[in-house]
């Protein structure tokens, strides 16, 4: 059985980055009340945008902001998630059979977001799993870097 379970290893992989991404969808990346936020402190509009990538990546790992660098950082938290991606980095030619796309897209729509509600310079970046680098770095609606370009 074992043996089975390996060979189809990539295809359980495209499956899991598939499933995570539905559960990105699935939270709809919680849009911030304009309203509320426009009558903030920049500090306070900074807060409430953490607080909701927080709850839009709750099913996807943890959210932290780098106020010098303008920039919210999402980790991956599901072991699962996390060896996907490992695999990706380390063989970034099966980036063709997984769904990685579709997760940059969700974080260059972010970044669109956090553009809106506290205007330009802001990031988002996903880290690569258990270190503090990042994956990919969204900002003013563009993927400004990703490690595998």
């Amino acid at each position: 059985m074992e043996t089975s379970h390996k060979s189809s290893g990539s295809k359980t992989n495209s499956t899991l980055i598939a499933s995570k991404k539905s559960s990105l969808k699935d939270d709809k990346l919680e849009m911030i009340k304009s309203e509320s936020v426009a009558s903030s402190s920049k500090a306070q509009q900074v807060q409430q945008v953490q607080a909701s990538l927080t709850k839009s990546f709750k099913s996807f790992g943890t959210v932290t902001h780098d106020p010098s660098a303008k920039t919210f950082s999402v980790s991956a938290t599901d072991k699962d998630t996390k060896k996907v991606f490992n695999q990706l980095i380390e063989n970034p030619d099966q980036m063709s059979n997984s769904n990685f796309k579709d997760i940059q897209d969700k974080f260059v729509e972010v970044s669109k977001s956090l553009k809106k509600e506290l205007g330009k310079g802001y990031a988002v970046q996903l880290n690569q799993p258990d270190k503090n680098k990042a994956m990919i770095i969204a900002k003013d609606g563009k993927i400004v870097y990703s490690i595998f370009s």
